[in-house]
């Protein structure tokens, strides 16, 4: 999985992905960004140094991505993980709609958001 922030997030501390069945516990976790925030943030282990866990075969999902000064978070019930499978590549699920990330960065609440 790929997901979007902000562009004026520039620095990640960790990542985490919970199972919608299991919110206190994360079911996959990550420190040491090591990816290109400007092509998405993957959820992998390519994109972090140290990763543990796996969210495979979950049903929704609930995603953050720690900055030094900010949380991002988005939540993904099962029919919109389903809508997100298999996109082109450069191509990314939001609200509802295929964007591509200059589409994404032109969104109002993203080019207003202040980290």
């Amino acid at each position: 999985m790929t997901v979007l922030v902000p562009p004026c997030a520039k620095t990640f501390d960790g990542a985490q992905v919970y199972d919608e069945n299991s919110v206190e516990v994360p079911v996959w976790s990550a420190t040491g960004f090591t990816g290109d925030a400007t092509h998405g943030i993957e959820l992998s282990p390519s994109d972090w140094s140290g990763v543990t866990g796996g969210y495979s075969g979950a049903g929704g999902l609930s995603v953050e991505i720690d900055t030094p000064g900010s949380m991002f978070g988005a939540g993904y019930e099962l029919d919109h993980l389903t809508a997100a499978t298999d996109l082109p590549a450069g191509k990314f699920y939001v609200d509802g709609d295929v964007l591509d990330i200059s589409a994404y960065n032109d969104l109002p609440r993203v080019k207003e958001k202040e980290c």
